[in-house]
């Protein structure tokens, strides 16, 4: 469903969508007040002015949840021991492993439908070159390619499960009692 930008408001004060990367409630309202409402997600399409709203099982729309609160455990760690001094050289290294691993899985080797080059899940670029979000999904929606979208949407969904767990061990690398002694800092000093 393609939905103006400007017709999409947050019931408590009038305004756009403040973070449209993350699962909106999505509440159609007609002229007598009936209401429904799905879980979407709602995306920018390039540089033009409409939003796509997908609808999204609630089950996937959590996923997205967790990699966030993921995301902000890890971030409060790493605030931690930067604040206590706590990080040698060793601990820093296996830090950065493990995020570059992060990005390392928003790559796909098989590239995007039609695209093989472009193997980048989250971002790529239009035949116009202007920025494309999910591009192997959005394109397949918006061909109406509903395996392929399928499909590329299995993709996201993998790399996001996976993602999550590696920031959670890397979150609990930080907690654990011999990181902070500088034994050992876990499951990122081997290669994955």
């Amino acid at each position: 469903m393609l939905v103006q930008e400007h017709t999409v408001e947050r019931p408590e004060n009038g305004q756009g969508p403040e973070r449209k990367h993350v699962p909106h409630r999505l509440i159609c309202r007609n002229a007598r007040g009936d209401e429904t409402s799905i879980i979407a997600i709602i995306k920018t399409q390039g540089s033009d002015t409409k939003l796509v709203a997908q609808m999204q099982p609630y089950y996937e729309a959590r996923g997205l949840s967790r990699f966030e609160a993921a995301g902000k455990h890890l971030h409060d760690s790493v605030s931690r021991k930067l604040a206590s001094d706590a990080v040698d050289s060793t601990l820093a290294a296996s830090i950065n492993r493990g995020m570059m691993q992060v990005e390392r899985n928003w790559v796909n080797p098989d590239g995007i439908p039609g695209r093989p080059w472009f193997k980048h899940i989250l971002y790529g670029a239009r035949f116009t070159y202007a920025h494309l979000e999910l591009p192997g999904l959005t394109e397949a929606v918006e061909k109406q390619d509903w395996p392929t979208a399928k499909q590329q949407a299995e993709i996201l969904q993998r790399a996001l499960a996976n993602n999550t767990e590696l920031i959670g061990k890397l979150d609990s690398s930080l907690r654990e009692p011999e990181a902070e002694s500088g034994k050992s800092h876990g499951y990122f000093d081997r290669a994955h």
